[in-house]
């Protein structure tokens, strides 16, 4: 694995400007991500391309007598903002992420700044209406601040844009919270190499600290819009960035990829994201394990790898806005038809049989393709679904059938490397379904594979099996897949693939069904 997030001193570093805010409609943006991106791909590469690193330059500063916190201000008239905004939302968030929520403290940069304090900036250097969360590499120090934990620590410091235009008061908590959990991820591992995590994680803790997800709805459009893209990608990446403003969140509007994290396996609460992050730390300048390999040890034996994990998520990502069914993201009703996932198209029941669909937009591994149905109210028997794709990789299907009122009835299977994949959705009370086609991936998926920048293609087969086709268990002479619907605690459903032998449960069930969290929970 490259080591992709290289620490480096900042004599080495000239000074080059970041780009401005991506779309002036909404808040401007944190520019980590940037500086993640521009950090050397190894020892001994090219001149360091990022912004300067060294500290801005202040007027005065405040400090907290309660945690090691000091907020320093570039221009005087903001001393006051610095002691009465700044400052008591940077002790209620490190009470919160570090005493309540548990993450690691940010190790000390042994007196840059001017103390061993933790070091927030008011200022105009390098943020351009946004912050940004950085490594203090720029004096000497140990680039692992303690060799003998399992983390690959590095100290850090904030940059706040100072100018209320774009970060007013009233944004402040949402911008200290979300750098902060840098922060943290800095002192957990600071050579994680995939910025999606980065970014998704910090939007999802800062979400769960505010408490109010309609301060974070504005980015989702830009994450579900083209569910085609990888969870592995970010808006830095040629894939996501093609689209321009449309995708220029994307990995903040991925926020709601960390919740489902949270809220399918834990209480919501910023734990769920933290064991995440634990279990990619290396230790080291390597990056194994990584993001791919923690996913792949959320959900304990019934969610073994990421593929699994991301399948279930391409059954959350559907339950939102008009299509909230009551048994998966607590408000996602509220979200707007804006967030709701983009579809490859819209077709009606009567329509489908025998139809084979192909999709404009395939998906990269970790990445979906989506279908809406219409159906009368009054139809029974089955839709059958079958998927046959490209071999290099492994196809799930999610099929969520809605009926007039209540929780959706969920239908999934996945097969192995190449394999065809097949599950069957009960029409009867139905009057929608959603259909997603999930690249979970090869067995071997890893960030660094380069196949993850290519897309795989794959064709979907819809037939309508009549009820009494159903009982004799052939649709024109083809077998039926076997596995049976089984309505799960909250109101989902999943089906057995007897192909595969896998299962793909309802998160929805698992998540109202006592227990989960204590079961699961791993250890290092």
């Amino acid at each position: 694995m490259r080591p992709l997030l290289l620490l480096l001193l900042a004599a080495l570093a000239p000074t080059v400007a970041l780009a401005a805010p991506r779309d002036p409609d909404h808040r401007p943006t944190c520019h980590t991500p940037e500086m993640l991106r521009h950090r050397f791909e190894e020892e001994g590469g090219p001149a360091y391309s990022g912004p300067n690193m060294t500290r801005p330059a202040e007027a005065g500063y405040v400090d907290s007598t309660i945690y090691p916190l000091r907020i320093h201000y570039r221009n005087a008239d903001d001393a006051d903002r610095a002691a009465t905004v700044v400052l008591p939302i940077a002790e209620d968030v490190w009470h919160t992420e570090i005493e309540v929520m548990g993450w690691p403290q940010p190790p000390t940069d042994y007196g840059v700044g001017g103390s061993d304090s933790y070091d927030i900036y008011l200022t105009n250097d390098q943020t351009q209406g946004g912050a940004y969360t950085y490594t203090t590499y720029d004096s000497g120090i140990e680039p692992d601040t303690n060799p003998n934990d399992n983390f690959f620590s590095n100290s850090s410091w904030i940059a706040v844009d100072d100018d209320q235009s774009w970060i007013p008061d009233s944004l402040m908590s949402l911008f200290v919270s979300h750098e902060f959990n840098h922060a943290c991820q800095y002192a957990i591992d600071a050579n994680e190499s995939t910025v999606f995590v980065w970014e998704s994680t910090a939007e999802a803790i800062s979400e769960i600290y505010s408490g109010l997800s309609s301060d974070y709805t504005s980015e989702i459009p830009s994450f579900q819009s083209h569910p085609n893209l990888s969870i592995l990608f970010s808006a830095y990446d040629r894939q996501v960035s093609t689209y321009g403003n449309e995708t220029g969140y994307y990995e903040y509007g991925g926020w709601i990829f960390g919740a489902f994290i949270e809220q399918a396996f834990g209480a919501n609460d910023g734990t769920e994201l933290l064991q995440m992050w634990t279990d990619l730390a290396t230790g080291s300048k390597s990056d194994e394990p990584d993001f791919v390999d923690a996913l792949g040890l959320i959900g304990g034996a019934d969610f073994p790898d990421a593929g699994q994990l991301f399948l279930d998520f391409s059954e959350w990502r559907l339950m939102v806005a008009k299509f909230d069914d009551g048994a998966h993201y607590s408000d996602a009703a509220h979200w707007g038809k804006s967030s709701e996932v983009g579809l490859e198209g819209t077709l009606t029941l009567s329509a489908v049989d025998g139809t084979a669909l192909t999709p404009v937009n395939p998906p990269y591994y970790l990445g979906d393709s989506v279908w809406e149905i219409d159906v009368d109210a009054a139809s029974t028997g089955t839709l059958h679904l079958d998927v046959t794709g490209d071999s290099t990789t492994q196809w799930g299907i999610v099929a969520a059938g809605y009926p007039a009122s209540g929780a959706a009835i969920v239908a999934k299977a996945r097969g192995a490397d190449g394999e065809e994949v097949a599950t069957d959705l009960a029409l009867t009370g139905v009057t929608k379904i959603l259909v997603a086609v999930a690249n979970v991936g090869p067995s071997t998926l890893d960030p660094e594979d380069s196949n993850i920048g290519h897309t795989n293609n794959f064709t979907l087969t819809l037939s309508v099996i009549s009820d009494a086709n159903a009982d004799s268990g052939t649709v024109d002479s083809t077998p039926l897949d076997t596995g049976a619907e089984k309505t799960k605690a909250g109101g989902c459903a999943c089906a057995t693939n007897e192909n595969t032998g896998l299962t793909g449960l309802s998160l929805g069930g698992l998540f109202m069904a006592a227990g989960v969290v204590a079961g699961r929970r791993r250890q290092r």
